[in-house]
């Protein structure tokens, strides 16, 4: 995980600047062959995209990076391609088809090994594909590995700060007692181990889903007889933007269990169908048994000092 003073220096520059500054170096090192392959779905986020692409390119393994824009109308997919990524353009306007789209195009059968999935407003650490690849591996039976990802710079630094908080708690309480967390797209790995049938059920999801889809991701890849697997090591967690809500939400998000309220918030996309998890029982989960203690990093800059900040 990237410390504090790398994510203020990575947020406080203009995505623009980025690219002018970084996109020479970047360029050799975002989209390798033997590299693993990483998914990003991007709508409209030339702002937020090139620092995630330049923690992705300080990786200790080579990536293979995927970037998919999906009804964007700004300099998304030019910054992209810029910075050295594979940019494809999904024709559907959704997050989920675009996740589809990109699988599809990174392999055309079930043995590929992992691919990783991260959000265009993710910072991630130098060991974040690496570990998280390690973890997903599995030649034989699907398995979908799941990090964690703590907000910061959302609309409400108090509701980012009090989400991380009880993230945190939850986090050890799982840990503790063996259970999965939550799935989240900004963290999240899938080997298909070899199986046609879980990748065709990945496939099929609904490609309007928006709300929930990385539950229902966990739940087809047990279904098709996989298992999932908690990656709790700090080098694996990720840093990403925090959602547009304020600290009076969160007590009405915790009671939405019609999504009523998260569907008004994103109705810029459209039709989107959330998934109820709640109506799904499944196996219990596999998950990895507590990692030991990690060594102590040594943080690197991955913004020149030169750099001037975001321009208003």
């Amino acid at each position: 995980m990237l410390t504090v003073g790398q994510v203020r220096q990575l947020r406080a520059v203009d995505g623009a600047q980025i690219v002018k500054t970084r996109s020479r170096e970047t360029a050799r090192q975002l989209f390798r062959a033997d590299g693993v392959p990483v998914v990003i779905a991007a709508r409209n986020e030339q702002d937020d995209l090139p620092a995630t692409l330049l923690s992705l390119a300080a990786s200790s393994v080579p990536v293979q990076t995927w970037v998919v824009v999906n009804g964007t109308t700004d300099d998304t997919a030019a910054r992209a391609a810029a910075m050295g990524a594979r940019v494809l353009e999904c024709p559907v306007p959704s997050k989920m088809a675009s996740l589809q789209y990109a699988v599809r195009e990174i392999t055309a059968d079930a043995a590929r090994g992992p691919i990783l999935f991260t959000d265009a407003d993710t910072l991630v650490g130098p060991r974040w594909a690496a570990k998280l690849a390690a973890a997903a591996r599995s030649p034989r039976v699907p398995v979908v590995a799941l990090g964690n990802a703590f907000f910061t710079h959302g609309d409400s630094c108090l509701a980012d700060a009090l989400r991380n908080i009880r993230k945190a708690i939850v986090s050890h309480r799982c840990a503790r007692r063996d259970e999965r967390i939550i799935a989240q797209g900004a963290n999240l790995a899938i080997d298909f181990g070899g199986s046609r049938a879980a990748l065709d059920s990945y496939l099929s999801i609904d490609t309007r889903r928006f709300i929930g889809e990385e539950e229902e991701i966990v739940h087809r890849m047990i279904a098709a007889g996989g298992m999932c697997r908690n990656v709790l090591h700090r080098d694996v967690a990720v840093i990403t933007r925090g959602d547009r809500f304020a600290l009076a939400d969160l007590w009405r998000l915790r009671n939405d269990r019609s999504y009523s309220q998260r569907c008004a918030r994103y109705q810029e996309y459209g039709d989107v169908r959330p998934y109820d998890a709640s109506a799904v029982v499944l196996e219990a989960p596999v998950v990895l048994p507590r990692p030991a203690a990690p060594a102590p990093l040594r943080a690197r800059p991955l913004v020149p000092e030169t750099v001037g900040p975001r321009s208003r």
